[in-house]
């Protein structure tokens, strides 16, 4: 029982220091802008209302590469990059973005992430860090949405 209550008391120390860490190492303010499909009384589709919500966050970017991702085609060059974005969980929960379950309540298929005025849209996700009793952080990898034609970056 002690050798719990030892383990239990270093997982609080490790979690406190880990709010400590996401309040000075996840900086970086980008704009996740939520998406909430509407239907109606008769079930016909609702125009979609759009919330946009600041995070602090800690972004990798270009991750694992250190070159440009940039695909030639016959219609010019398109931007494929990618980066990875750090949610850290307690600060999620805090805010009331997780569900019952402890997951980042997002929808990959028409939310987006603006970071630096840029546009990326979910590719994937994961729960990271695991503790002893739960994950630290939840984990998208996001893709630069297309530019286009017309429009500027």
């Amino acid at each position: 029982m002690i050798g719990n209550n030892l383990l239990g008391n270093a997982w609080n120390v490790f979690r406190s220091a880990m709010r400590d860490a996401h309040a000075t190492f996840s900086q970086k303010t980008i704009e996740w802008v939520r998406q909430e499909v509407r239907i109606d009384r008769y079930g016909e589709d609702m125009p979609n209302s759009t919330d946009t919500v600041l995070l602090q966050v800690l972004v990798d970017y270009n991750w694992r590469r250190t070159w440009p991702v940039t695909m030639a085609t016959e219609m010019g060059d398109q931007d494929e990059q990618t980066c990875m974005i750090y949610f850290n969980k307690e600060y999620l929960s805090s805010l009331g973005y997780l569900n019952a379950e402890g997951y980042f309540l997002y929808n990959p298929d028409i939310d987006r992430f603006i970071i630096d005025g840029l546009t990326y849209k979910p590719f994937g996700d994961t729960a990271a860090a695991q503790m002893y009793t739960e994950d630290v952080h939840i984990l998208i990898i996001v893709k630069r949405v297309k530019t286009s034609t017309g429009d500027t970056r």
